[in-house]
């Protein structure tokens, strides 16, 4: 399988799991295909030198891209502040106890 072909796999993958929204897998493939994204531009720096290959894998960033953003996956599912903020609305508050952010707080004493 080519790196092309590989990476191809991996987004469709993602969306699979975008349609699911199964967010764990989601903030993993992001991770993954990021990385993966980075190596490739590396290797195909060269536009000439490509060709074909570097047209292929513009186009698979362009939908991984899309994705992403139609999804808004950047911007709050794995924002850890934004996650706290749901949970805790009051927690920038002057008079925010954040001992009330405990796990026993949270969960009640075992």
């Amino acid at each position: 399988m080519s790196k092309i072909s590989y990476l191809e796999a991996k987004v469709n993958e993602f969306r699979t799991y975008v349609q699911e929204e199964d967010f764990g897998m989601i903030e993993q493939f992001v991770d993954e295909i990021n990385r993966i994204i980075e190596s490739y531009d590396n290797d195909l720096i060269n536009r000439d030198e490509f060709g074909k290959e570097y047209d292929e894998l513009q186009v698979i960033k362009d939908l991984f891209r899309r994705i992403v953003k139609e999804n808004d996956i950047e911007n709050e599912e794995f924002d850890i502040d934004s996650t706290y903020d749901m949970m805790f609305p009051n927690r920038n508050d002057d008079d925010f106890d954040e001992e009330s952010m405990s796990y026993d707080s949270v969960f009640g004493n075992d």
